[in-house]
């Protein structure tokens, strides 16, 4: 369990200006448990982690242990982005599954490829109703671009994976895949 400490100084209203002007303030410390590292999976040995394209998903949510971990060491405290990630992550790893029964020649399901494809949507759609607004959307669209990397970086880390995913793209091609509202979007593991 990682413990966060913030200290903010907040104006007691009670008190609020004396005589002379001058203001009351007083010192508090908040803590905050960041209980979501007691719900992460085990950490997976590092080579065991790469042995396998699938890799290891202990807890079975479709996101590999190590980039679970990954993701939590990179935003801790950033729950709401964090779970979007996840989404993302399990989008991606669906993708690479896929690819892995195109490579073997048992991709006779396209069921699956439209699944992850519909996962992918999802996700943007999730990353995009969580952006800020009109004011921030250059902010917000250059983070998104940066956490997509961020996923492709974790999720294609063997050459075998990235080999699987290249061949799940190839198989997309020619496809059409629509898009989720944000509004409507389920933006939960």
């Amino acid at each position: 369990s990682v413990t966060r400490i913030n200290t903010f100084s907040a104006f007691d209203r009670r008190v609020g200006m004396n005589s002379y002007g001058a203001t009351a303030s007083a010192q508090t410390t908040v803590r905050v448990a960041e209980i979501d590292a007691a719900g992460l999976p085990p950490r997976p040995d590092g080579q065991a982690s790469i042995q396998t394209v699938p890799g290891i998903d202990t807890n079975r949510n479709g996101v590999r242990d190590d980039m679970e971990h990954s993701l939590y060491e990179i935003y801790p405290l950033d729950t709401p982005r964090r779970e979007i990630l996840l989404i993302g992550a399990q989008a991606m790893q669906m993708q690479v599954l896929v690819g892995m029964q195109v490579l073997a020649g048992s991709a006779n399901n396209p069921s699956a490829g439209d699944a992850a494809s519909q996962r992918t949507a999802g996700f943007i759609a999730c990353a995009v109703g969580n952006m800020g607004g009109i004011d921030s959307i250059d902010t917000d669209f250059l983070a998104l671009q940066e956490d997509i990397a961020l996923l492709e970086l974790f999720t294609l880390n063997t050459a075998a994976r990235d080999r699987a995913y290249i061949a799940y793209q190839e198989s997309r091609a020619g496809t059409v895949q629509d898009g989720i509202d944000p509004n409507s979007a389920n933006c939960s593991l």
